[in-house]
């Protein structure tokens, strides 16, 4: 009970200036940290029967403020809304003392909260679609990434480019794929959204996909056999449907990638040259945005008969959706932004 709260009832209690609502805080905090309502009632001088209505106001409104007369809830003033997008901007929770790595509208309740003031979490929903925010999730740019690596990756990707030698370039990634469903976005009327993963029978297979972001296609293959295989069979699948054109591969420096049987197959197939990316770098993989497309609508917050229907369904996604918007999934605006970047000093 309370006790995912305790830093943000922490927080309101150190900060909070009127003398009442500070004692129902302390009470919430003592709670969150362990003690019991009985005791917690005994120390603030008040009934077992009030510490519980505290508790259960605090999880319907996340609020024990006195409410005001006219019975409106607090507003986000011009001056809160200037506070909020130089939060967004900035994204740095953690240097107003906020372990997290970026804002929700929990950390955002957190911040306001540590300055005394309390909006509710959906005020700030609410609040923030009405200006234009999105929701989204993050997407991740590893801190041992090398700016400068990165940034030789990208010219000598478009120095080859504009030599005009390859006419495909194709992004190539992998990743696990379950019969079990994994969680995702979702709206819901309660207070939580929960999604039944049945464990009994679960079965994990890798999916190899392929994006080719000249034309807009995608080639994939899901498989429960070892990775190199898997991996092979895809690279087969690409030279039966591009046999006689010269193609660019570009992937990220997984084991796999480098086995000898694979460092065969580039030998034996000169027409794919093999070009991979820098460590740490999933951002620079076109690919890596197609798997993110693929767990959205497809993958999240299902459950599977097997890793065969997965295939097919992948299979079928792949095939109906159109080479515009594979395009504009596959976007090579990551690297294309490091051509104009200067390396850290």
């Amino acid at each position: 009970m309370l006790e995912g709260d305790s830093d943000i009832l922490g927080d309101l209690y150190k900060n909070c200036k009127d003398a009442r609502e500070k004692i129902r805080y302390a009470a919430l905090y003592a709670v969150s940290r362990g003690n019991d309502v009985k005791t917690v009632a005994n120390i603030m001088a008040v009934e077992e029967s009030t510490v519980y209505d505290w508790i259960h106001r605090w999880e319907e409104e996340r609020n024990v403020k006195d409410k005001p007369r006219s019975g409106r809830p607090e507003k986000i003033t011009g001056e809160d809304e200037k506070e909020i997008r130089e939060l967004l901007d900035e994204n740095d929770p953690r240097k107003h003392g906020i372990n997290t790595s970026a804002y929700t509208t929990r950390e955002l309740q957190i911040y306001f909260a540590q300055k005394g003031k309390f909006i509710a979490e959906e005020t700030l929903r609410v609040h923030l679609v009405n200006t234009g925010a999105h929701y989204v999730k993050a997407q991740l740019v590893y801190k041992e990434g090398d700016l400068k690596r990165q940034i030789e990756f990208a010219h000598n990707f478009a120095f080859l480019l504009e030599r005009g030698y390859f006419t495909k370039i194709m992004f190539l990634d992998e990743m696990a794929v379950s019969t079990s469903a994994r969680n995702g976005y979702g709206w819901t009327y309660s207070q939580r959204l929960v999604i039944g993963a049945p464990q009994s029978h679960v079965e994990k297979a890798n999916y190899f996909g392929a994006v080719e972001v000249t034309e807009g296609a995608i080639i994939e293959t899901v498989r429960k056999s070892a990775k190199t295989d898997s991996f092979l069979h895809l690279l087969h699948k690409i030279k039966a449907k591009y046999p006689d054109d010269r193609m660019l591969i570009l992937m990220d420096n997984g084991a796999v990638h480098h086995s000898s049987k694979v460092d065969k197959f580039f030998r034996e197939n000169d027409n794919m040259k093999p070009l991979f990316l820098p460590p740490y770098s999933p951002e620079m993989n076109a690919e890596e945005y197609i798997h993110n497309a693929l767990r959205e609508k497809l993958l999240n917050n299902r459950n599977f008969r097997s890793t065969k229907q997965i295939g097919l369904l992948i299979d079928r996604f792949a095939k109906r959706m159109p080479s515009e918007m594979i395009r504009s999934i596959a976007t090579l605006i990551p690297i294309e932004a490091l051509l104009s970047a200067q390396p850290q000093l």
